[in-house]
This record gives C-alpha cells, structure tokens and sequence, in this order.
C-alpha cells in the first residue's frame, strides 16, 4: 500500500492554540519560579532556618518545662510526706522558689498557705494566696484561693474583704465549690448577727447540696432562724 496515498487522503487536523500555548506557558511560569528562587535563595535559606530555630526553640523549651514540672512534682509529693512542719514547710518554700513557673509551684503556695493559717500566720498566709492569685492558676485552684483568703480575711477581722473573696469564689466555682462558698457565706453572715441575709443565703445554698448531714445542718440553721 502507498503510503503516499493514504497521506494524502487523511483530513489534516488544526491544532488549537491553547494546545500550543499550554507548554509554552508552563515552561515560561517554572522558569520564572525557578529564577524567584534563585534570585531570593539567601532571604528563602535564611526564612527556612529561621522556622527550623524557632520550631527547634520551642520544643526545647517545652521539653525544659516537663522536666522542671516532673522534677517540682515530686519534691511537692515528698514535702507533703513530711511530718515535721519546719521540714515541710522547707521543701514547698524549695518548690516555689526553684520552680516558679511550674504548676507545682502554685500548689505549694496553696498548701503553705494551709499550713500557716493552721498556724495562725494570717499576714504570710495572705501572701501565699495573693502570690497564687497573682500568678492566674486554672480556676479550681483560683476558687480554692479565695476561699481561703476570704477565711484568713475574717481572721484579720476584715469582714468586707472576707465578703467580696466569697462572692468571688462563688462566681468562679461550679458544683460543690460554689456551695461550699455560699455556705460559708450564711455563716460568716449569721455570725455577724445579719439574719436575715443569712436567712436568704441558707436558702440559695439548701437546693445545692445532696441529702445528707450537711444538708440536715443548713434545714436546722433555716428552722432556728425564721424561730428567731
């Protein structure tokens, strides 16, 4: 068979211009990125290098951070096996000193805090919970806090500071915290001879509490109240 012929006789096809243009125009947009590239390699390298520092940084700093909480974690344990007072109150002064950013850290100033009110070193004792405060802990260990400044405030005979920690641990707490707040409340109130906000305050706090001794406690302070 001629070759010639079936050429000759086969309908000749136009090829679109995109067709033609399409690798033209891929070519052109991949020298044009390669060009960028090497024309910026020093600003690109160096940006490259900067990511890999900066990532390398913070996981360094992270993994410091584990090390230094592992490390105040169990040092707080073995303060609170301390039978001693001097000697426990040592090594939590040991875990908020060396351990200051460390979540440890602000549970030992919670527990020193403890630990002087038991001793009646209300003025040190406040300088614990407001240090912690200071330092924004997660709330349970907030409400916690101004529980017991609210109990250290009374103790100094501050009645309007004690109220206002209350209504602070109150607002902040959920579930059995904010409970416990408002009860403490009543009881500050009704020591106070205000019997009546103590009446109301007993009143807030009884739906909250499960059946049981504590719940017993605040029905009788209701009954003996509205007999008053």
């Amino acid at each position: 068979m001629d070759l010639t012929v079936i050429k000759g006789t086969m309908p000749k096809r136009r090829v679109p211009k995109k067709e033609l243009k399409a690798p033209d125009e891929v070519q052109t947009r991949l020298s044009r990125f390669v060009n960028f590239l090497f024309t910026h390699r020093r600003w690109i390298v160096g940006g490259v290098i900067a990511v890999l520092l900066v990532g390398a940084g913070v996981y360094l700093w992270q993994k410091r951070q584990l090390r230094l909480e592992e490390e105040a974690s169990w040092l707080l344990s073995q303060a609170l096996r301390e039978e001693k007072v001097s000697q426990r109150e040592a090594k939590l002064k040991e875990v908020i000193s060396r351990y200051r950013g460390a979540p440890s850290a602000s549970l030992a100033l919670l527990f020193r805090a403890r630990l002087r009110m038991g001793q009646k070193r209300w003025q040190e004792a406040q300088r614990d919970l407001e240090d912690l405060l200071g330092r924004s802990p997660p709330p349970p260990l907030q409400t916690a806090a101004q529980c017991l400044l609210a109990d250290v405030y009374r103790a100094q005979g501050k009645a309007e500071e004690a109220e206002a920690a209350l209504e602070r641990c109150q607002q902040r707490g959920k579930g059995w915290m904010e409970a416990y707040a408002l009860l403490k409340k009543a009881l500050y109130q009704e020591s106070e001879g205000k019997k009546e906000e103590a009446l109301k305050t007993y009143q807030e706090v009884l739906p909250m509490l499960p059946p049981g001794e504590l719940s017993l406690f605040v029905r009788l302070k209701l009954q003996e109240l509205r007999q008053d």
